[in-house]
């Protein structure tokens, strides 16, 4: 029964809050990407245009020209409403586990405020502890290997989720171990590369780039936190429904 309620509850508040988060990247993030996106596809014409032939380049290009992608439009909304609403799903299944669990542990329903904070804490871990080390990235930029970023990306997470519930529930000396956790990412370092992220592009191009990467910094910035905020309170009154129902059923 518990397991179910989870699900079907994870279900709502994964919806509701992707489709939340959909609208408002839509009208927040998404005009970032697509002039960034400008930017990178003239980048790519001008290099095709002075890449010698024979230079061992073709099978690259060719690869990418096979490479799916959704279309400009409906479609790449649509898998874009779909990719978020999924991730709000996961996030939401992991929130109402970790809510319920504590709620059950000391007897007492969750609070919408209480959700909030969980929405905080959930923003913190997942969206602001790896950005110190990771920025949010635009079409355009250069990266380290994407699979040592996911890994990195990933053991900051659990670690400053970690770090975050041993603050809040350890006392005196023994924070210092929520600092550890906090800390242990950061000083191992995120994968990065050398130089700038925009090599081998003109100056101009460089500096609206940079300009760009800035409001994107901005923009995702806020809408994450909307959708974590959203995340959290959603949770939060999904559990009073719960215990209203328990206390109605007895």
């Amino acid at each position: 029964m518990l397991f179910r309620n989870i699900i079907f509850s994870a279900l709502l508040v994964g919806i509701i809050a992707g489709v939340v988060f959909s609208v408002i990247q839509q009208f927040q993030v998404s005009d970032i990407i697509y002039a960034a996106e400008k930017f990178e596809s003239s980048t790519e014409q001008e290099s095709h245009q002075h890449t010698p032939s024979g230079s061992g380049t073709m099978s690259d290009n060719h690869h990418d020209e096979e490479a799916w992608a959704p279309e400009d439009g409906a479609e790449r909304i649509f898998y874009t409403v779909v990719a978020n609403i999924l991730s709000g799903i996961g996030y939401a299944i992991v929130l109402l586990s970790l809510m319920n669990l504590v709620s059950m542990y000391k007897k007492t329903p969750v609070s919408l405020l209480q959700g909030i904070v969980w929405g905080v804490a959930g923003y913190l871990s997942v969206f602001i502890a790896p950005s110190f080390g990771l920025h949010p990235e635009i079409p355009g930029m250069q990266a380290a290997a994407l699979e040592a970023r996911q890994i990195w990306w990933v053991f900051t997470v659990i670690s400053s989720a970690t770090g975050l519930g041993l603050l809040f529930y350890l006392t005196g000396a023994k924070k210092l171990f929520a600092v550890f956790f906090l800390l242990i990412p950061h000083l191992i370092g995120a994968p990065a590369i050398t130089g700038s992220p925009f090599k081998q592009m003109d100056p101009e191009v460089v500096l609206q780039l940079t300009e760009l990467h800035h409001q994107f910094l901005i923009a995702t910035g806020v809408v994450n936190g909307i959708f974590w905020l959203l995340l959290g309170a959603l949770s939060a009154w999904v559990l009073q429904k719960w215990s209203s129902q328990s206390l109605n059923n007895h």
